[in-house]
């Protein structure tokens, strides 16, 4: 699956062209020391500056108040001194701004703020904020959705080598959405991208590779692409390439491989990765099957929205040996899945209960699933249930 970019916040700050409002001597010292890594001297140059009203010194400390670097995190006083240089008008504070308020960061989420500000820093020039705002058209966040306002930021932060608009841009063309479907000025800029350092662009390569996308599919090359992205930090990468390994696609199959690069992914909250680990520990697949292990796991990844892991964790809530999360969330996620769940899901459950792998197989409960797939006209669902015959 392709993700756009999630909102990045660079950690690299610059200050060209920028004037001293204070002390110029002291604030290129000050300057210096952060772009050599001093960020406590840093801190403690800027910190007088930033008081005295230097919208740079301000920018700069705010960022490492708000980052914990060269000193303590403190949100609060990070948030306010890049709030004082974001007004004056510096686009790096702008674009911090907005990230605060996408995130959530001491403060409630609040997506029509971060657009606020990724658009003045946009206006400003600052290629991140083209592509971040770029990212809230395309999905209507904070901004009713405009995939002709997205196409036009991310061309704008494209003009200036950004990677994370040449990723976006290429999933437009992939998927078809604001732009023409072209598969292969797709791949393009996801190369394109790639070359740039995105890590998003380099898995999305691997997806296209793995699943024949606009190229003949080769699994050499799919892996090739997540072992680059893995290796850079992508958990979404490190999921799939665990399963090649698992599956054996395009190499032997090797659980113990799998296993590693899906704790690595899980490691980093990716769902997928620890609902996989959950389904090995269940059954036994390359380690000793643990049903408290697969629980926990599964536990994890419900916790970060994969419904699978709900729909084993609703059958495991009433075995012998349930444990107290896959209790505690029980009712929860059983209206989730029955009234708003989709009829794959709800055939998941169904065969959960209907294999007796997780609990004794339960005709009646088996039924009460198929039939809430059936409901929705899932065709699979009603023959199942002519199957299991009347209650």
């Amino acid at each position: 699956m392709r993700l756009l970019p999630l909102i990045f916040i660079s950690a690299m700050l610059a200050c060209a062209g920028a004037r001293a409002q204070a002390n110029p001597e002291v604030l290129r010292s000050g300057w210096s020391a952060l772009e050599s890594g001093d960020t406590r001297t840093a801190y403690r140059l800027l910190l007088p500056l930033a008081d005295a009203g230097d919208k740079y010194a301000q920018y700069a400390v705010g960022d490492l108040l708000l980052n914990g670097r060269g000193v303590a995190t403190d949100l609060a006083r990070g948030t306010a001194y890049l709030k004082r240089a974001a007004e004056q008008e510096v686009p790096g504070a702008q674009e911090r701004m907005g990230a605060i308020h996408y995130f959530g960061i001491n403060t409630q989420r609040d997506y029509t703020q971060a657009a606020f500000w990724f658009e003045r820093a946009a206006r400003n020039g600052l290629a991140q904020a083209q592509a971040n705002l770029g990212v809230m058209y395309l999905e209507g966040q904070g901004v009713a959705p405009d995939a002709r306002q997205a196409r036009h930021w991310f061309e704008q932060a494209l003009a200036q080598g950004d990677g994370n608009a040449a990723n976006s841009y290429a999933n437009m063309l992939m998927d078809g959405r604001g732009l023409p479907r072209d598969t292969v000025r797709a791949l393009a800029m996801y190369r394109r991208a790639a070359d740039l350092g995105n890590v998003a662009a380099m898995s999305n390569l691997g997806n296209a590779y793995r699943n024949g996308q606009g190229v003949p599919a080769d699994l050499a090359a799919a892996r090739y692409w997540y072992e680059r992205a893995a290796g850079l930090g992508s958990a979404q990468a490190a999921t799939n390439l665990g399963s090649l390994y698992h599956d054996g696609q395009g190499m032997a199959r090797d659980t113990a491989r799998a296993q590693q690069y899906f704790r690595l992914a899980a490691r980093k909250g990716e769902p997928q990765a620890e609902y996989n680990l959950g389904l090995m520990y269940l059954n036994g697949d390359g380690v000793t099957a643990e049903r408290a292990a697969a629980q926990f796991w599964f536990a994890l990844a419900a916790a970060h929205g994969s419904n699978q892991a709900k729909a084993h964790l609703l059958v495991f809530s009433h075995a012998q040996d349930a444990t107290p999360d896959a209790k505690k969330y029980a009712a929860l996620y059983f209206n989730e899945l029955s009234v708003a769940g989709g009829a794959e899901l709800q055939n998941l459950v169904a065969e959960l209960y209907s294999n007796g792998l997780i609990v004794a197989a339960d005709k009646l409960e088996a039924r009460r699933w198929f039939d809430f797939a059936a409901r929705q006209g899932d065709t699979r669902a009603a023959e199942r249930l002519k199957a299991l015959g009347q209650p």
